[in-house]
């Protein structure tokens, strides 16, 4: 139903780009590059579980349309950004960069 990144410290969360490619709405809190992939209603600090619980239940309690658009905007962030073909872009683009 949705997807918790309780990590008191990340660099890059794998998990929660496997989340997110599955449509899952997902919260997670303010650790390594999570302001690059969710939106600030869906980042709590640090140790704030008052403020975690109260976002699940929040999300849990949209209707499920709302929840189902969450995810897949959370699909569409992952196909646009981290799907194979555009981090092979990137690679290239790095090298041919070093080259030059």
């Amino acid at each position: 139903d949705i997807y918790v990144l309780h990590s008191a410290s990340e660099a890059f969360p794998n998990t929660l780009l496997e989340a997110m490619a599955c449509e899952c709405p997902c919260l997670s809190t303010d650790v390594g590059v999570v302001k690059n992939l969710l939106s600030e209603d869906e980042i709590i600090e640090v140790g704030d579980s008052n403020a975690m619980a109260s976002k699940i239940e929040k999300i849990l309690s949209l209707p499920e349309d709302t929840r189902k658009a969450m995810g897949i905007r959370n699909r569409n962030i992952v196909q646009a950004h981290y799907a194979i073909s555009s981090v092979v872009r990137q690679y290239e683009k790095k090298y041919a960069d070093i080259i030059s």
